[in-house]
């Protein structure tokens, strides 16, 4: 068992490494990127444009979906992620003002397509034991670290915005050869034939309820009766969890913008990328509470909402007077981040593993719990282009 657990540990943390890159270094990289067209205080758009059209794209996947071939689905995710990234380089190299628009829809296609595959890879993991999710969610912790450690390190070396994007590209082949590998797996049974799979008798919910099963991936196609069902189980987790974003996200995109502007021009190196370390600092965080399951659960999820609402009042106020210093800054970060990790793998250890809802809604159950969390996401994105252009706008 142990060895079968770090053989699909290792596999799923590269895929959850790369899945959440793209959107992690065009996030951490916006300020940057705008600066560079001149839109300074349209930054927030970058974040908003990597989740505004998500909900859209996973109540396609919801409604429609479900029953495609999961390796193809993971197919035209790769492509579109790798289409998005040489966009960005091309309007990264261009100084013309067309190129601020280009970038904003290649932020959309990286967005969709992050959304999309995360929603897919977590409810895969149905085949396997529920404990196995923490190699992707342990994977898209590290995307935040190893997304603002590169533009840290591209910073220091120098290298062009373009350059960071092309760099990162050719990432995208041990993604699909990884799936690639989970894919196959899964088709084996007596691979994990001597260990218990993930909830096959549910207490609950009969056939007519769950509705028809696609031959291809053993996921229920959609039906109206499903949400019920869906939300009576996971509806507290799902709110819980875009909460959670919305308030981290508020922080680490509209707070966090505001108050580095205040160091900027001022000479030292670390208040130069101040932003660029908040981000690395809040990715810390988030790899270690991604990664914690093995370690701890945190079923009563609403606790970390509070904290992490908490989080948003101190930022706030820090934004404005600037008491905590440059380091404190630094170090709440990790706080954040590591609450809105733990939210993240535990709401997801929650869906797989509880016995009311049959294996063939947990994909279902993840499109409706991450349309939450992108609910958040999104609202934050306008609440930080309402905070930079007219709560904070000096």
């Amino acid at each position: 068992m142990n060895i079968d657990f770090w053989q699909h540990f290792s596999i799923l943390f590269v895929i959850g490494l790369v899945n959440n890159l793209g959107y992690v270094m065009i996030g951490v990289g916006a300020q940057d990127i705008a600066t560079h067209f001149g839109e300074q205080n349209l930054m927030p758009l970058f974040q908003f444009m990597l989740v505004c059209c998500n909900l859209l794209v996973l109540a396609v996947n919801f409604r429609y979906l479900v029953g495609m071939n999961t390796m193809l689905r993971v197919t035209i995710i790769a492509c579109s992620m790798v289409l998005s990234f040489g966009v960005m380089a091309i309007c990264s190299a261009a100084n013309g003002s067309w190129g601020f628009p280009i970038a904003l829809l290649a932020t959309l296609l990286m967005g969709m397509s992050q959304s999309w595959g995360e929603c897919i890879n977590l409810a895969f993991q149905k085949s396997f034991p529920s404990e196995y999710i923490v190699g992707f969610s342990s994977g898209t912790g590290f995307a935040g670290v190893a997304g603002s450690g590169a533009w840290l390190i591209f910073r220091a070396v120098s290298l062009e915005n373009y350059q960071v994007f092309l760099i990162v590209t050719p990432l995208l082949i041990p993604y699909w050869l990884g799936f690639l590998w989970v894919y196959k797996k899964s088709k084996k049974q007596n691979s994990i034939k001597s260990i218990p799979l993930v909830e096959q008798n549910p207490e609950n919910n009969s056939v007519e309820k769950i509705g028809k099963i696609s031959a291809e991936t053993g996921n229920a196609l959609f039906s109206r009766s499903q949400i019920p069902i869906i939300w009576a189980e996971a509806g507290f987790w799902a709110v819980n969890l875009g909460s959670v974003y919305f308030l981290e996200y508020c922080v680490i995109t509209g707070f966090a913008d505001r108050a580095t502007l205040k160091y900027s021009d001022n000479g030292s190196f670390f208040k130069e990328n101040a932003f660029i370390i908040i981000q690395f600092c809040y990715q810390i965080g988030v790899l270690f509470s991604r990664s914690s399951l093995k370690c701890f659960k945190v079923p009563q999820v609403w606790i970390v909402t509070a904290l992490q609402a908490f989080n948003f009042c101190l930022w706030w106020f820090e934004a404005e007077f600037l008491f905590l210093t440059m380091w404190g800054e630094f170090i709440l970060s990790i706080w954040v981040g590591c609450m809105g990790g733990m939210s993240y793998v535990n709401v997801a250890y929650l869906i797989l593993n509880t016995k009311k809802l049959p294996k063939e809604l947990k994909e279902a159950t993840f499109n409706v719990s991450l349309c939450f969390n992108n609910l958040g996401i999104v609202t934050a994105a306008l609440f930080c282009l309402l905070l930079d252009n007219v709560i904070m706008s000096n």
